[in-house]
């Protein structure tokens, strides 16, 4: 396992873009996976791969470099040191990152779906702010421990680890269709 562990901190060293969008990539297939067989019980047999893929994509091409960009640029606003920079770079992500972020990915994912502008307009309407209190749930902690603790060639992986989590309950919110989310929030 160590040596598995060198050749990957290796190849995030070497490669960081790459690696990271790989990372996010299959660990947000592997969420959505996750979502289809245990949150909405889908059996084996059933499971959309198609939609996996798309989970896979996402995480590939937007997710992973959206968050090695955004760490960049808090790097350089902030610093890499010092006692409140965490706390800086915790409090710009959750008031600025999250929610723009949480209302791109709604975006991304209803075009990935091929679903019309007025379908993904419905879809944040009904749950933009659901999901971002439940990210709030989680995220502030989740970022402080990266900002303070993980050096930043690790934290797009440390974060897409924690997100396994996140994005099982992304998955399973952004695939919701817009019908069975307003019948389910009693709209």
């Amino acid at each position: 396992m160590a040596l598995v562990f060198r050749w990957y901190n290796r190849m995030l060293l070497n490669h960081p873009w790459k690696s990271q969008a790989l990372t996010t990539g299959c660990l947000m297939a592997t969420s959505d996976f996750i979502a289809q067989t245990a949150v909405e019980k889908s059996e084996l047999k059933h499971v959309d791969w198609f939609r996996v893929g798309r989970f896979a994509f996402l995480g590939l091409f937007y997710v992973g470099p959206s968050l090695r960009l955004w760490y960049l640029t808090l790097d350089k606003i902030y610093g890499v040191a010092g006692k409140t920079v965490g706390i800086k770079k915790v409090l710009t992500d959750q008031c600025m990152f999250s929610p723009a972020f949480i209302a791109s990915f709604l975006i991304v994912c209803g075009k990935s779906q091929f679903h019309t502008w007025n379908e993904i307009k419905q879809k944040i309407n009904n749950d933009y702010f659901t999901i971002l209190k439940t990210s709030y749930k989680l995220w502030p902690c989740a970022q402080l421990i990266t900002f303070y603790v993980i050096p930043l060639q690790l934290r797009v992986p440390f974060v897409s680890f924690i997100a396994l989590i996140w994005n099982t309950y992304l998955a399973s919110q952004a695939n919701r269709s817009t019908n069975e989310t307003t019948i389910k929030d009693g709209v």
